[in-house]
């Protein structure tokens, strides 16, 4: 979900970043929970999403 006037919900992080095209098809924002060092919150897992925000718990 896009972040709101770059907030998000309590826990989550606004993530900003390009997709495939780059700088020049505008930059996106999330509300995601980071996973830098590879760790999530039971139940979740920390993946890659391609053309994404990076690493994040899903």
């Amino acid at each position: 979900m896009p972040c709101v006037g770059g907030r998000c919900a309590s826990g989550l992080t606004c993530v900003r970043y390009f997709g495939v095209a780059g700088p020049a098809g505008g930059e996106f924002t999330s509300c995601e929970l980071p996973c830098p060092e590879g760790k999530c919150p039971v139940g979740l897992s920390c993946t890659t999403l391609a053309d994404g925000p990076g690493p994040v718990c899903r």
